[in-house]
């Protein structure tokens, strides 16, 4: 899988010289998920706190071109206020999908790798894809 991003300490988003903490500074919104025949929009839109008021970034867009797995669970309905912070992120084995709660603090992922992407709701969107770039907007809030 080819990326234009690394992994830190299973939150942090490292991209354009950034570490971005997508569980402090930015939300999901399930309504904003795009799943087209040959990729996936998933975007995060930062949050108007004190943590995140110095991130240039107003938008954070991860998009997988020509994925070949894709699997969004639905979240715990007790859990569902949470639905929109991100937990966890990470790269794991595509021949563990049975597993989905095991994380591996590992940057950069290998070709094997899918993404997985764990929210407090116990919601997961993991996905396999060619490549998997992130974008950004600066649009003001």
């Amino acid at each position: 899988m080819l990326t234009n991003f690394k992994i830190k300490n299973l939150i942090y988003l490292c991209y354009e010289g950034f570490e971005i903490d997508l569980h402090n500074c930015y939300n999901f919104s399930i309504s904003n998920l795009e799943v087209h025949p040959d990729q996936i929009i998933i975007p995060f839109q930062r949050l108007n706190n004190n943590i995140s008021a110095e991130l240039p970034f107003s938008k954070i867009i991860f998009t997988a071109y020509h994925y070949s797995y894709f699997q969004n669970n639905d979240p715990s309905t007790e859990h569902l206020s949470d639905d929109h912070i991100l937990s966890e992120l990470t790269f794991y084995p595509a021949d563990y999908r049975q597993n989905h709660t095991f994380l591996i603090n590992q940057e950069d992922p290998k070709e094997t790798d899918d993404l997985i992407l764990n929210f407090c709701s116990d919601r997961i969107i993991r996905l396999k894809a060619e490549k998997i770039i992130v974008t950004h907007q600066t649009s003001p809030l």
